[in-house]
């Protein structure tokens, strides 16, 4: 019952974590105070692992022994995933997704040189990604397997960390709108987590189901499609999804 209750308040002191620091840095004080309460949090949730498997679970870091069939398997999950991506893009994606926004993004970010970008992509992938892998798939998951059997924790662990980034979404979605505008996302994001779980069922993503409900409960309150989820001409002129359409028409 005290290895419970342990478990528990560390996921409780490090999952909103992330979260927090960025709603508060992006939306409600964007600016040198958001910044340092960003930094803190991210320090946090860095620290606490580390602090709590220490001086809380009096027990040493230990650093797991690489295995070569791991490796294989992400290079091919990798290159199986970039590929799908890459194709989706080339034989689909340059006729229906809108890529300003994602221009604006990059630049915004000073993402504007090849330079720029590649350090930045070495960061992610050889540094930010590891992060992840130590908070997300170590520290979390193992606390949850003392509350909940292990295939739940992975599970639970996947949703924590879709949830921070639907979060920090929402954010900078409400952070970009009009008060107007604002509200209406609010209410927008709160339909499309409701609804998620249908598409969910359609899709097997749950960022993509996510990103679907989104886009429709735009759709729904507005009668024109977000510029960040602009798929078709007719997605919303119409009445509503194309699929949709078509089949009223019928």
């Amino acid at each position: 019952e005290r290895s419970r209750r342990r478990a528990l308040l560390a996921l409780l002191l490090l999952v909103p974590a992330p979260s927090l620091g960025a709603w508060w840095a992006l939306y409600l004080s964007p600016g040198p105070a958001g910044h340092v309460v960003f930094a803190f949090m991210k320090v946090w949730v860095i620290a606490l692992p580390a602090v709590w498997t220490v001086l809380v679970d009096r027990d040493r870091l230990r650093v797991p022994p690489l295995r070569r069939a791991g490796f294989g398997a992400a290079l091919a999950f990798s290159a199986v995933a970039g590929a799908a991506i890459l194709g989706f893009y080339f034989l689909v994606g340059r006729r229906v997704v809108d890529l300003g926004p994602f221009r604006e993004t990059v630049t915004a970010a000073g993402l504007t040189s090849p330079a720029r970008y590649l350090g930045a992509l070495l960061y992610w992938t050889l540094v930010n990604s590891l992060l992840e892998e130590y908070v997300w798939r170590w520290f979390v998951v193992t606390r949850l397997i003392v509350l909940v059997r292990r295939s739940v924790a992975v599970l639970l662990s996947a949703l924590f960390f879709t949830a921070h980034h639907a979060v920090a979404t929402v954010a900078i979605d409400i952070r970009s709108a009009d008060q107007v505008s604002s509200r209406r996302s609010v209410r927008d994001t709160c339909f499309a987590i409701s609804a998620t779980p249908c598409s969910f069922r359609a899709s097997g993503s749950l960022l993509l189901a996510f990103s679907i409900q989104r886009g429709r409960s735009s759709c729904a309150t507005t009668g024109t499609v977000p510029r960040h989820h602009r798929l078709r001409p007719d997605t919303c002129g119409s009445g509503g999804h194309p699929a949709e359409v078509r089949s009223r028409r019928r």
